[in-house]
């Protein structure tokens, strides 16, 4: 497993003294042996539903690293590896050494966050993975990148200060920071769920920086957005590390659980961040932040899911955390490929530009799709486990959030003349053209599809193909084809109630009220406001798990 790790930090390393022409190579065949390798350890995982354990320094498990590798976190290695190496065939116009030495430096930490069983070392990662991060978002210089990335960074620097500072609590409670052997003490009953209130709390709010969850859901899409960084750099902050905090808060509740049950907790802020995100998402003309509040909205999704309790919404759970982040890696390539095509990322320009060519159209159809949980798409599959795993209320509100999710992908595919509306609505904000700019290859908008290159096209193709082949499996996981035909026409109706809504919306937006609530939804928080919302939020975490939350 430690090779894993080892083989992409090393790789980047290579490919930095090498020519360009030479981290090329480097940077694909890392990716080729990386996915290869992770490929035949997830294969007898999945048969035999074992795990492998490695430590790292000697033999006591207390003392030292211990790597941790099941069906799904060698899964999502795995998925790393697909995302990577499509980002890097999408890249290979404008990388140079040092973006080849900060994509596989991603990797290897992204995998460790994957495969790591230690509370201090996810810590360090986590760190690792701020820093490499803001440097990738750093690659184009521009005034307001830089910007965005020294908030970026000072609003992580406080957030992993609450995440390190739970794990002190923690390791002061049970003495141990392999969070296998936490969930051994847990259940041997060597702590009370009292002694679990603050570390969870603590740690939950650092975690909560990381994925945007309400109300702390403003300054991550900024940063997804971010005019400096290159797309595929958005798509893989959106997906791939989205999914990894996402994978660690669910680790951390189960291990938690037989003492702190905090599902009604994750059901609130799930409510909050899936509904919050998707209204932010329906006022931007930002092509890219669109997409972003979009995944901020799937997150609350996931939580929803994990605090359903009950075995199918859990396995929608993690089945989304492998089908949300395929789909977005397909919505944010695509958004790239039209970025570099016309040298904007306008949502006016990009969804009236998506159906002049098929490839494109076909892509971001199954996208959608996949997203509003149409059967037959990687979301098809994963949502349906959540939805049937809901009950009662809870399974009204989940189409509530669906159709947040619906309206969404209305507003990124659906040009407003298709609904007989003006190009421009009364709700739209009004920007510079230069806030739209995006930096392609040569430097200049080409405003034609035909120079984009075939072999960025063929990866488009094998993403479109990897969410629908995933969305095939599931008539082999207990969903008959009934059942899948049952769902469609239920996500027929909500696609056609979300096309209704945004059709009578420009009669509701030039109304007094919405226009003094727009500035709220489309401006950021300032640091002041992020810093207290962060305590706001560990403060309502506390006192929530307190009411309701100890076993």
């Amino acid at each position: 497993m430690s090779l894993l790790i080892l083989i992409p930090l090393l790789m980047g390393v290579v490919a930095y003294w090498f020519p360009r022409t030479g981290a090329l190579a480097v940077l694909l065949a890392s990716q080729a042996v990386t996915l290869g390798l992770a490929a035949t350890q997830v294969i007898p995982l999945i048969r035999t539903g074992s795990s492998i354990r490695e430590t790292l320094g000697g033999t006591d498990r207390a003392l030292n690293i211990e790597l941790l590798a099941t069906a799904t976190s060698m899964g999502l290695v795995v998925l790393t590896g697909v995302l990577m190496l499509a980002a890097s065939i999408c890249a290979l116009r404008f990388v140079n050494q040092k973006f080849v030495l900060l994509l596989l430096l991603l990797q290897a930490v992204l995998n460790g966050l994957f495969l790591t069983d230690d509370v201090f070392n996810l810590f360090v990662l986590l760190e690792v993975v701020t820093l490499v991060m803001v440097l990738l978002n750093l690659f184009i210089r521009e005034r307001r990148s830089i910007y965005d990335a020294l908030y970026y960074l000072i609003i992580q620097i406080i957030g992993m200060s609450f995440f390190l500072l739970g794990i002190a609590y923690l390791y002061r409670a049970v003495g141990q920071l392999s969070l296998s052997l936490i969930t051994a003490s847990i259940a041997a009953g060597m702590v009370t769920g009292t002694q679990l209130l603050v570390p969870m709390a603590l740690m939950l709010t650092g975690l909560a920086l990381k994925v945007g969850l309400f109300p702390l859901m403003s300054y991550i899409p900024r940063f997804y957005g971010n005019p400096g960084a290159p797309l595929v750099v958005l798509m893989l902050s959106s997906s791939l590390l989205s999914t990894a905090v996402l994978f660690w808060i669910a680790r951390i509740v189960w291990a938690f659980s037989p003492l702190l049950d905090i599902r009604p907790l994750l059901l609130i802020l799930g409510f909050a961040t899936a509904l919050g995100g998707a209204v932010k998402a329906l006022v931007q003309r930002d092509a890219r932040m669109l997409l972003a509040f979009s995944t901020v909205s799937q997150a609350g999704l996931m939580l929803i899911a994990l605090g359903g309790g009950t075995a199918l919404s859990e396995r929608g759970f993690i089945a989304h955390l492998f089908a949300h982040a395929l789909t977005k890696g397909l919505l944010f390539i695509g958004v790239g490929v039209l970025t570099e095509a016309y040298g904007t990322c306008d949502l006016f320009v990009i969804r009236e530009r998506i159906w002049q060519t098929p490839l494109l159209g076909a892509a971001f159809a199954v996208g959608a799709l996949s997203l509003i949980g149409f059967p037959l798409t990687a979301g098809g599959v994963s949502k349906y486990w959540i939805v049937e795993g809901a009950h009662g209320w809870l399974y009204w509100g989940i189409w509530l959030v669906n159709l947040g999710t619906t309206m969404v992908m209305a507003r990124l595919l659906v040009p407003r003349s298709w609904l007989g509306l003006a190009p421009v609505g009364p709700s739209e904000p009004t920007f510079k053209a230069s806030d739209f700019a995006a930096p392609v290859a040569d430097g200049t908008p080409t405003g034609r599809m035909g120079l984009v290159p075939t072999y960025v096209q063929i990866t488009l193709a094998a993403l479109t193909l990897l969410v629908l082949l995933f969305g095939f499996t599931g008539l082999n996981l207990s969903i008959t084809w009934l059942a899948f035909a049952n769902k469609a026409w239920q996500i027929l109706l909500l696609a056609a109630l979300a096309l209704f809504l945004t059709r009578i919306w420009p009669r509701i937006a030039p109304t007094s009220w919405y226009a003094q609530l727009q500035p709220s939804l489309t401006n950021a928080l300032a640091l002041p406001d992020a810093c207290l919302a962060v305590a706001a939020f560990f403060a309502g975490v506390l006192l929530l798990s307190m009411v309701m939350g100890v076993a």
